[in-house]
């Protein structure tokens, strides 16, 4: 078990959500998406200097003509975006856009080297106290829900590659874009 996913499965409670995590692999010989699961950033990296807030990502990487980016990407991308000066600065949205920038460059030097031409797209959620971060790379996309009842909110967020259509209205989808938005 990696230490990607090893965060979601420690039940962590302390007010930090506690997510779970399908894949299908569908008509292709090979699974070609994966993801990244970190319920309790401080918890993963804990030098990582960051303020009391609870700090959340969550990311999906859909591998198109070959897994070997969307590996990469896997691997890479959050550690871009954690170690990115702007992050522990408070400024998550240029954390976001530059540390998915920098992993492109990274995968495009490792194709090169490696000899492969997969790709990946992104969709990728940064909750940081009531705040969420999202930002997409490609045609994944992220549904966020809302379930009241009189006890309890229960906030749905889910990421999703399953659609794979551009939608003509959302331009956007064909550029790098990262938005933020307040929870409850």
């Amino acid at each position: 078990m990696s230490e990607i996913t090893a965060a979601a499965e420690g039940g962590l409670g302390h007010g930090f959500p506690v997510s779970g995590a399908e894949s299908v692999q569908g008509r292709r010989p090979t699974m070609e998406d994966t993801m990244v699961i970190l319920d309790d950033i401080k918890a993963c990296f804990p030098d990582l200097p960051i303020g009391k807030e609870k700090h959340s990502y969550y990311a999906v990487y859909d591998g198109h003509g070959g897994q070997d980016a969307a590996l990469i990407t896997e691997q890479i991308l959050h550690r871009r975006i954690l170690e990115h000066p702007a992050f522990s600065q408070g400024d998550y949205e240029l954390a976001i856009k530059e540390g998915i920038a920098k992993t492109d460059k990274e995968v495009l030097v490792e194709a090169k080297e490696k000899d492969f031409k997969s790709g990946s797209t992104v969709v990728l959620v940064l909750i940081v106290g009531r705040k969420l971060y999202l930002a997409n790379v490609g045609d994944s996309e992220a549904v966020l829900g809302r379930e009241r009842n009189l006890v309890k909110l229960k906030q749905l967020f889910c990421l999703t590659n399953i659609n794979h259509q551009i939608h003509q209205k959302k331009k956007e989808s064909k550029k790098l874009g990262a938005t933020s938005s307040s929870i409850g």
